[in-house]
């Protein structure tokens, strides 16, 4: 299965599942689409590992944090 066929089958489930849970149907839930790199050597690993794990400390900050 194509990765962006795979993905579009878990985003519908998982809000299907948030509507149902929250009770906000018709609301969007993701971002209009994802972003893709590709991660050639370990020094750019290193800086998407640093990234992902410094970003939740960052949520209270996001504009959208509720």
């Amino acid at each position: 299965m194509a990765i962006p066929m795979a993905m579009g089958k878990w985003e519908h489930q998982i809000s299907k599942d948030n509507h149902v849970l929250n009770n906000t149907s018709g609301k969007t839930n993701w971002q209009p689409d994802y972003y893709d790199v590709i991660i050639r050597n370990s020094r750019i690993f290193k800086a998407y590992k640093k990234y992902i794990q410094a970003n939740p400390k960052k949520r209270t900050s996001d504009n959208f944090f509720e």
